[in-house]
């Protein structure tokens, strides 16, 4: 009798010998500079400095394997609210399948016309093998949106090989402890005077859905609570919602204070605190990753892609003909010479 395919656990990607990892969507800019370590990435300078300082150009030499096999060694980051979340379940596939897969999906899902959109999809890890179903986030943005900010990094310095949403990596890291998830994890990003909150739903290990709302301040938790009563009931009505929800807010002591009682007082029981990464920590995450293929969660235009691959190559072959002309005339010397 056969057997149905189930999910197997993708193998961890390698850590890459160097990322650079650029924030500029606080107002400032953040810059993180990773080295490979034995087990994991090791940050060798850190910078805050103003949105339009240019990033160190000694941090920024390209690979010559960038010639042939193009790779992520600058990363950077979109504001989660800026970027729309899609949640699918697929049949398994091949790698080469997958992307075919997500695009039939594309018309029903985007919420913007795709001649004005740019996507890229991710797979969830797996934490239920025994599924004959994969977990796909798709992520669409605007492309005029995407555009600015890979112009403005261009003008400091700085060509994004990916362009990502920094929340996906706290998603991805979901649970810790290696118990299934199940129930709601809040990403609150605290911009005063607005609150961008990002929410991912979990049922028995499989990730559901990921909502986005914007707070127009701290004080107005009404319009959270209204949102995830919305989801809820949604949930629950299309049937990826079972059981009773169990709440996290992922978030520092300090900032959950303010809405522990309220969110408490809501869902009727206690809401889960945890601490999230700090800014070092999720730019470290995002640097041990960056080695997952660039086709993967990356909203960089597939033009600017293709643009700073063929300057990279040009550099490359730029330098072969310098070192040639350069061994050309010390032979032409050393023969007159003699």
């Amino acid at each position: 009798m056969a057997t149905e395919p189930t999910a197997k656990p993708p193998k961890a990607p390698a850590l890459p010998d160097a990322c650079n990892v650029i924030d500029c969507s606080t107002g400032r800019q953040q810059f993180w500079r990773f080295a490979k370590g034995k087990r994991r990435m090791k940050l060798v300078d850190v910078r805050d400095t103003l949105v339009d300082e240019p990033v160190p150009a000694k941090h920024l030499d390209r690979d010559t394997s960038q010639m042939w096999r193009p790779h992520c060694q600058n990363d950077a980051w979109l504001p989660a609210e800026q970027v729309f979340f899609r949640v699918l379940q697929l049949p398994l596939c091949s790698e080469a399948e997958l992307p075919g897969m997500v695009e039939l999906q594309l018309d029903k899902i985007s919420p913007l016309p795709l001649a004005q959109a740019v996507w890229t999809y991710e797979r969830v890890p797996v934490h239920r093998p025994d599924r004959a179903q994969q977990t796909v986030v798709v992520m669409v943005a605007e492309r005029s949106v995407v555009e600015r900010y890979a112009g403005e990094l261009e003008q400091v310095g700085y060509r994004p090989d990916r362009m990502e949403p920094a929340v996906l990596h706290q998603v991805m890291a979901t649970p810790q402890g290696g118990v299934l998830p199940d129930g709601a994890w809040i990403y609150p990003r605290f911009a005063d005077p607005q609150v961008h909150c990002t929410v991912a739903w979990w049922d028995e290990g499989v990730l559901q859905n990921i909502t986005q709302l914007s707070l127009s301040s701290r004080e107005h938790l009404n319009e959270l609570t209204s949102n995830l009563t919305a989801t809820t009931w949604a949930g629950e009505l299309e049937g990826w919602l079972t059981g009773e929800t169990d709440w996290h807010l992922v978030a520092s002591n300090e900032e959950a204070e303010e809405w522990l009682s309220i969110l408490n007082d809501w869902a009727g029981k206690g809401v889960q605190v945890e601490e999230p990464p700090d800014s070092n920590a999720l730019a470290a995450a995002a640097a041990a990753r960056a080695e997952r293929p660039l086709t993967q969660g990356n909203l960089l235009p597939i033009d600017r892609q293709a643009r700073y691959h063929r300057d990279d190559v040009d550099r490359v072959w730029g330098n072969v003909l310098i070192w040639t002309f350069m061994l050309y005339v010390v032979f032409l010397s050393v023969y007159f010479v003699m």
